[in-house]
């Protein structure tokens, strides 16, 4: 995990879509790329992947997305496979009985769940801890409110982790003030991008408002491959 600063948050404020997402999108990328480039060749981690059964479905989609590393997706998902195989192949050791009344198949079924998470979930849950830090601390800076105020904000599910970060009730109030008025700011363009597009459109030119939609999803969801199918949101 890479460690970024307010200074590192205030450049990404200036950019579209929820900074800490692209901060946890970089950690979540570079560890797949280490996952993929070291892990692949050390037992340790085969054996870690074997217990996780690979990554989440989520996360699986990255992935798929990462380009030039199929040899050692092949490895570490070579192991996984024949880690839940061999939990298949002891089925025939359980008595014919247990089978038929199904006790069996609910003992398998246990066997074939992952005994570990999705490594991919693991590292967005403590990179988001910590930029969750590091943005409440930033509230105690002017600059750093100036560019908050003048962002997109955050999504939705990093506006309630800092909801739940223990910070002074001046910085709280600052960080409640600044994203009430960015999301009434997005309410507006999207009430606007209604009003002119459609068969009851008035016709006229479609401007930043044009794109509120799509912020909007990025607003409520969060970023792509951020929040893996492991994680609590």
């Amino acid at each position: 995990m890479a460690v970024y600063s307010q200074f590192d948050l205030i450049a990404l404020m200036a950019q579209p879509e929820c900074p800490i997402c692209r901060l946890i999108q970089n950690d979540v990328r570079r560890f797949v790329d280490g996952l993929l480039y070291e892990s692949s060749v050390d037992p340790s981690s085969q054996q870690k992947f074997r217990a996780s059964r690979g990554v989440c479905a989520v996360h699986s989609q990255l992935l798929r997305e990462t380009r030039g590393y199929s040899v050692p997706m092949a490895t570490l998902y070579e192991a996984a496979i024949d880690e839940v195989l061999s939990v298949l192949d002891s089925a025939g050791s359980l008595p014919v009985n247990k089978l038929r009344r199904n006790s069996g198949g609910r003992q398998i079924s246990e066997k074939l769940k992952p005994s570990k998470r999705c490594p991919c979930c693991v590292t967005v849950e403590a990179s988001e801890r910590l930029y969750t830090q590091v943005f409440a601390d930033g509230l105690a800076d002017h600059a750093f409110v100036q560019a908050f105020q003048q962002s997109q904000g955050l999504c939705l599910t990093h506006v309630r982790r800092m909801m739940e970060h223990a910070m002074p009730q001046d910085a709280r109030t600052k960080f409640v003030q600044a994203q009430r008025a960015i999301w009434k700011k997005l309410l507006a363009e999207l009430d606007l991008f209604m009003a002119r597009s459609g068969e009851r459109g008035d016709g006229k030119p479609v401007g930043e408002e044009g794109t509120s939609w799509s912020r909007a999803v990025n607003v409520i969801g969060g970023l792509q491959n951020v929040f893996g199918s492991e994680y609590e949101r």
